[in-house]
């Protein structure tokens, strides 16, 4: 990981380097009158963090484009330092879009020689001329090894599985398409590679019948309604007050910041992002997990695991009243400055005619109604609770769930 950052260091100081010197009439007339230029929501990059590689302002405008041999990049203009630059940092010196890289990646990793996949690449390829050879192949292989390590498990899986063998696909239409992939070679390697991931082997079984054994009633809709509610229509929600959150850069986000320069609209961040996860890291088993929970397992862990359930719409309004509390106390303390004085002279009748003072004063208005009458009972928990899981990993023993959510740092 240590020699891909310090690739992508290299590249982007060989890219400033080259740029001209900064001339202020280069910048829109907005700019140069000092105001902030942001760039409207439906035209912005599918890179979120995109920001200025030379003063890492996130200020940018739109300056046209660079005709390269098989693609056109658009070409980003700093409104605070006036350097140009782009979004794709490691296309520097490459004629092919990262794209078509990151699919040769994927095709060769499948198990596939490296003449077939530049054959299937040619099938594929419809908006450009595809003359790629075996040997600009076997250069990219090379290059992207720091973060395609599925590089290590290739030659054994090879050996067991065919390239239409090693992931399992299906297409669930659950309200909506999702497209359920599992790696099984990935999968049973990293089970034979560690002896604490043989426990998960129930869960091996379960991805392997997905496609054939999948509840497809608790998630489709039947007359506008489904059996089951998805988790973002649920009334509940969960107590928070014990939850540890804790922000994490790890291998990941790196990975997920290198193939969000490869895709062009934002609708298809998370497809690119979960196939190329699946089909070059090393821990990446499967992605779109169709998962549901009962009333049972609700129960269960309200009475057994500890869990705090409560009525999500009870919650809000209990934060809403909490807040107007809030509100009206920090008025109350400038009215009745001099009620408070009166109070201290002892006019407590006439000085603290709503009772403020008494029992505490002020401190007793700011105490919110008990969480417990936000509390959820058994008979009305929701008979069936549904979701896709976005990426499924197996690591140090342990299974990871990883929701790609593009501003989560926020």
């Amino acid at each position: 990981m240590s020699e891909f950052i310090k690739l992508i260091r290299e590249k982007i100081a060989a890219i400033t380097q080259n740029e001209p010197q900064f001339s202020q009439s280069r910048l829109p007339a907005a700019a140069q009158a000092g105001k902030i230029i942001t760039t409207p929501s439906h035209e912005k990059p599918a890179f979120d963090s995109l920001a200025c590689p030379a003063c890492h302002s996130p200020q940018f405008v739109k300056r046209g484009f660079r005709q390269k041999q098989q693609e056109r990049i658009q070409l980003y203009q700093c409104t605070a330092c006036g350097k140009t630059f782009t979004q794709n940092v490691l296309t520097s010196g490459k004629h092919y879009p990262l794209e078509v890289i990151l699919d040769a990646l994927s095709l060769y990793n499948l198990g596939y020689s490296p003449s077939q996949t530049c054959s299937l690449l040619k099938e594929r390829a419809e908006k450009i001329k595809m003359t790629l050879k075996p040997a600009t192949l076997a250069k990219w292989v090379k290059e992207f090894e720091p973060i395609c390590r599925f590089s290590r498990y290739r030659e054994f899986a090879g050996r067991k599985y065919t390239p239409s063998e090693m992931v399992v696909t299906a297409t669930l239409a659950h309200r909506q398409l999702f497209r359920f992939r599992f790696h099984r070679a990935k999968c049973r390697l990293i089970m034979w590679e560690d002896v604490r991931h043989y426990r998960f082997d129930p869960l091996r079984e379960f991805l392997e019948l997905v496609p054939s054994e999948c509840p497809h009633q608790y998630f489709s809709a039947r007359s506008g309604q489904a059996e089951g509610l998805r988790a973002s229509e649920a009334p509940l929600t969960f107590s928070r007050t014990q939850m540890v959150v804790r922000g994490k850069q790890n291998f990941a986000n790196l990975l997920c910041t290198f193939v969000l320069q490869s895709v062009a609209e934002r609708k298809l961040r998370h497809e690119a992002l979960q196939k190329f996860m699946l089909y070059n890291d090393s821990v990446t088993i499967a992605t779109e997990v169709p998962v549901y929970i009962t009333r049972d397992d609700l129960l269960h862990m309200k009475t057994q695991l500890g869990f705090e359930i409560f009525n999500k719409t009870s919650s809000q309004e209990l934060k809403a009243q909490n807040s107007n509390v809030k509100i009206t106390v920090e008025n109350s303390k400038v009215e009745d400055k001099n009620s408070l004085s009166k109070a201290s002279q002892g006019n407590t009748s006439d000085g603290d005619p709503q009772g403020l003072l008494r029992g505490g004063g002020i401190g007793e208005r700011q105490e919110s109604a008990p969480e417990t009458s936000a509390v959820i009972a058994g008979a009305d928990l929701p008979k069936l609770i549904t979701g896709h899981i976005d990426i499924l990993q197996i690591r140090n023993g342990q299974i990871h769930i990883l929701d790609y959510k593009p501003k989560a740092a926020k």
